[in-house]
């Protein structure tokens, strides 16, 4: 397992009550795979210091855009604030397609979502990132991609980190699965 880094840790819990954001610090939790996985990919030696991060349980998507901007100083001391999941969850629409690569009618509403979501992130205009994140449920087949959010709150943390220092989201992944399309900023 990656080691923790606690220094950054009590950081972190200080910035977030600083903002009025509750916050515990939890040493004994093990890694969700939503932080398992993508760390393995990006370093196989563990040897990255990670502080896992839970989402708030209401999935209030200013909430998480809140968090982003309480942690963005962070930046500035060479802490990666990173998110992770894709604009396409829909777990029970890739069963049905049989995870085939075979594009389908369902494509045009992931691409839609996927393309209105690029939109938003990669604005210039910080204040269209948050709004149109916070209200990320009006964008084109919002539900149908995402049935529940906790796989697209993460960016809202991120994105609430980058738009608070003026930066501009990009894509970083982009693939397609079971006539869906699915990208990470």
């Amino acid at each position: 397992p990656a080691p923790g880094q606690p220094e950054i840790a009590q950081k972190m819990h200080g910035l977030l009550t600083s903002a009025g954001i509750p916050a515990v610090l939890n040493s004994t939790r093990g890694w969700d795979h939503g932080v398992f996985v993508p760390m393995l990919l990006i370093t196989p030696k563990a040897d990255i210091p990670i502080i896992q991060m839970s989402l708030v349980s209401n999935l209030d998507p200013s909430q998480h855009f809140a968090i982003g901007k309480a942690l963005s100083s962070l930046r500035d001391e060479g802490v990666a604030i990173v998110g992770s999941g894709l604009s396409f969850h829909n777990m029970s629409e890739f069963r049905s397609a049989g995870f085939s690569s075979q594009p389908n009618k369902i494509t045009n509403q992931s691409k839609n979502f996927d393309d209105a979501v690029t939109t938003v992130v990669t604005s210039e205009d910080a204040s269209v990132v948050e709004q149109g994140l916070i209200n990320w449920k009006g964008l084109p087949s919002a539900k149908y991609c995402h049935p529940r959010e906790e796989h697209l709150i993460p960016l809202m943390v991120i994105a609430g980190a980058g738009a608070s220092k003026g930066d501009k989201g990009k894509k970083v992944f982009e693939d397609s699965m079971g006539g869906q399309k699915f990208s990470s900023w």
